[in-house]
């Protein structure tokens, strides 16, 4: 019998810190926010502008009401901060954030170890919290830094075509942590995903109505 060599699009995740512990903390926005997107723009601003001190190293953050620390943050049990975004120029400049410590939940990594290893014979709710931050942790990077849906990325770099009407497709990627015996792997599948065009705002605009003139603009105002 002869072997074969299978490529796949999965790279090993080659060491898990057995003793390192995360503490969980709630979050919460007044006044409330409905896009994650946005969500994640002012925590970002909170972590390296509002309270950068605080927030070294920083904390995992999931776009929706959780956040991870490696460590117990210097606040206590909670506290709100005031973030102000006036310099993007929306109708709303000041935001609440709150983060409250959940005291029950300590994550590690022991119980993935124990169910990659086959001493645990199914996922226990611990190993699929441990599995869901590492996936945080994946995606963290490059949510940060190009487009994104939370789950999937996006660059130009990777290929982009125009779609017409000041759209484009672009090529993406999207991240998933997978369990396998005795080891992790991360898996890596292609998507796609729909942004307007980058450009001056009028040239968007004139592509998404179909008009080449910008005296066009004027008579729909």
């Amino acid at each position: 019998m002869s072997r074969l060599v299978v490529y796949t699009n999965s790279f090993k995740v080659e060491r898990i810190t057995e003793n390192k512990k995360y503490h969980q903390y709630d979050v919460s926005f007044e006044p409330e926010i409905r896009q994650a997107g946005r969500r994640i723009e002012i925590f970002e601003r909170l972590q390296n502008h509002t309270e950068p001190t605080l927030f070294t190293p920083k904390v995992i953050y999931d776009g929706d009401a959780i956040a991870y620390s490696g460590r117990i943050l210097a606040f206590g049990q909670s506290h709100t901060f005031e973030v102000d975004m006036s310099d993007r120029g929306t109708s709303k400049r000041r935001f609440a954030v709150t983060l409250k410590r959940v005291d029950a939940s300590v994550i590690d990594f022991n119980d993935l170890r124990q169910f990659l290893d086959g001493r645990l014979k199914q996922q226990t709710p611990k190993v699929i919290v441990a599995i869901n931050l590492l996936q945080l942790i994946v995606r963290q990077g490059p949510n940060l830094k190009y487009p994104n849906n939370i789950k999937s990325f996006f660059t130009k770099d990777a290929g982009r075509v125009t779609l017409g009407g000041g759209l484009e497709a672009w090529k993406g990627f999207y991240q998933s942590v997978r369990p396998t015996h005795n080891q992790l792997l991360v898996n890596v599948d292609v998507t796609c995903g729909v942004l307007y065009q980058e450009g001056r705002l009028i040239d968007v605009a004139l592509a998404l109505l179909g008009q080449s003139h910008g005296y066009s603009l004027a008579l729909r105002i």
